[in-house]
């Protein structure tokens, strides 16, 4: 309901007539409105190149260094020096994690196996392999904030059939790994079984704890899987096939990992890590692609696409407080620097990585409050 009254809205706003089925239609049409009185930046601090001419596409931040990939390799730069010259680690490989000031995990195909190796960040000499098993087409990687943890989906190439009097039904299996830092040790965590629908995951994500592992995309409806990484069973999925959101774009934890926030199409939906219950909800404009959270847990970005605007939302008061006219096209990548003072961009269209000002948060926010009431 909640996607289909948006898409309703937005429709209607341009031709200049509305009409209202329930009060629910009236009171995303007033959230609506309120959004375009958000106080809209036009200019960032400053932009950074993409030394190789490509569509950088931004990661997140890992330490205290913005991650990136662009064309033929990792790119790292430091958010305390960020007018200086970047790490750049030459590969053809585009699946990366950053962990340490020396150490840098991916996904490495050889022939028809695929692996998940450790390399020296300086030259990209492996360190440790572990391979996976049955590896399909599929791979999906993400690393901690804190660059402690990376995980791993995959999915099996080994799929399977069988024919009934209903029809032909298709088996398979996807696979969730963790790694800890700490003690270079890398498992299996969850093995996903499906029937006739394949979960087809977007993003994926593990706490700074690395307790918690999430997985976000499509399956007949907006999907996500969380995990109890530590014993290795699952918390809790949920499909959401009223379409009240078409799709499940991107994911991240908060910082405590008590909560998971999701780019849904369109808006945020924030849920309880471990109950799964709908916190709150933000519309957006446009599909909400990138979603990030600052790491003192007050900001969160909203990136949306097509249009090329970030929504800066208070996590604490629930209120609209920036919208980004970024250029980008189709906001994906976010990054939030340590301090929470400073957010990283990046779009299509090469238009390189943006660096804007966060707002100094006042004790009173002018917006009128955005939930959609239960």
């Amino acid at each position: 309901m909640f996607y289909l009254t948006a898409c309703i809205l937005l429709s209607i706003q341009s031709i200049g007539c509305v009409e209202y089925e329930s009060e629910e239609d009236d009171e995303v049409y007033q959230i609506y409105q309120k959004m375009q009185n958000i106080e809209v930046v036009q200019k960032p601090m400053f932009i950074i190149d993409d030394p190789n001419s490509s569509n950088a596409s931004i990661t997140g931040t890992s330490q205290n260094r913005i991650q990136a990939i662009i064309a033929g390799g990792l790119f790292l730069l430091p958010w305390d020096n960020l007018k200086g010259k970047p790490i750049i680690c030459e590969t053809y490989l585009d699946e990366f994690a950053y962990i340490s000031d020396d150490r840098y995990a991916n996904l490495l195909a050889l022939r028809n196996d695929l692996y998940f190796t450790i390399r020296k960040l300086s030259n990209g000499q492996e360190i440790k392999r572990w391979m996976l098993e049955n590896a399909g087409i599929e791979t999906y990687i993400a690393n901690s904030r804190n660059g402690k943890y990376v995980t791993v989906f995959y999915d099996d190439d080994k799929t399977t059939h069988e024919r009934t009097d209903k029809g032909v039904f298709f088996y398979g299996r996807e696979y969730l790994y963790k790694y800890t830092a700490s003690t270079n040790e890398f498992s299996k965590i969850f093995t996903i079984a499906w029937k006739d629908n394949t979960p087809n995951p977007n993003k994926i994500a593990v706490s700074e704890c690395g307790k918690y592992i999430a997985a976000v995309g499509l399956n007949d409806g907006a999907w996500i899987l969380v995990v109890n990484a530590e014993k290795k069973a699952k918390l809790w999925e949920k499909t959401d096939k009223t379409y009240s959101y078409i799709n499940f774009n991107d994911v991240c934890f908060s910082p405590d990992g008590e909560h998971i926030f999701v780019a849904a199409n369109p808006g945020v939906v924030v849920y309880e890590t471990k109950t799964g219950k709908v916190v709150k909800q933000w519309l957006t404009s446009a599909r909400c692609i990138g979603i990030e959270v600052s790491p003192n847990n007050r900001l969160v970005a909203a990136g949306t696409g097509p249009g090329g605007e970030v929504y800066i939302l208070d996590n604490k008061t629930d209120k609209y407080l920036l919208r980004l006219n970024t250029g980008q096209y189709t906001n994906y990548g976010l990054a939030f620097s340590p301090d929470s003072s400073m957010l990283a961009t990046s779009g299509v269209r090469k238009t390189g990585i943006k660096i804007w000002q966060m707002p100094d948060l006042p004790k009173e926010v002018v917006n009128e409050p955005n939930k959609i009431k239960k």
